[in-house]
């Protein structure tokens, strides 16, 4: 069983409860979600398909990868770990290095009270990505095909990924972190 860090509503640790325990009461916990994108032209971002037999949205599409951190885990530690969980099952290449964008409060189902850091970094393969944990093998797409079939089919993905891919893009944009891909 698992154990999660609870925090206050400025991030600062409080408690810990079991990750069953902080949904089931709605115990504000840490996660984290990471985008990996293809190349520097930040215009192809990796997505996921959850497992069947994940707990949490089984069979949406997500992020790149993404998790609860464990009680006493750093982000970043945090981040790493679900990398190698997700898509490096023989271990996350020391070329990764993850870059923080932002970090807000998510709430995306009842009991589910979250502060979210996102994370983004540029990697184009290879993945040894874990079959227990995702249902197909991850695939980059186009940022801007994918935001077209969110529009369209917005019950194919996560609720966390439909509200962190528009943050992290924005927080991108005002960093000047230039994405060829996205025009407003």
């Amino acid at each position: 069983m698992e154990y999660l860090d609870i925090v206050d509503e400025n991030d600062k640790i409080v408690s810990s409860a079991s990750q069953d325990e902080c949904h089931q009461k709605g115990y504000l916990h840490r996660t984290v979600e990471i985008f990996i994108f293809k190349n520097n032209s930040l215009e192809e971002i990796l997505i996921q398909k959850r497992g069947i037999r994940n707990e949490f949205r089984p069979g949406k599409l997500c992020a790149s990868a993404g998790g609860h951190l464990i009680k006493g885990e750093s982000y970043y530690n945090g981040g790493i770990r679900e990398l190698g969980e997700e898509l490096f099952i023989k271990g996350v290449p020391k070329v990764i290095k993850l870059k923080k964008v932002d970090k807000f409060k998510i709430n995306d189902y009842p009991g589910n009270n979250e502060i979210k850091l996102l994370f983004y970094t540029i990697y184009n393969g290879p993945f040894d990505w874990n079959k227990n944990e995702l249902a197909e093998r991850p695939k980059f797409v186009k940022i801007k095909n994918l935001i077209e079939d969110i529009k369209k089919h917005p019950k194919k993905y996560t609720d966390a990924f439909k509200i962190s891919l528009p943050k992290l893009l924005d927080k991108m944009q005002k960093n000047h972190i230039k994405i060829s891909s996205i025009q407003k």
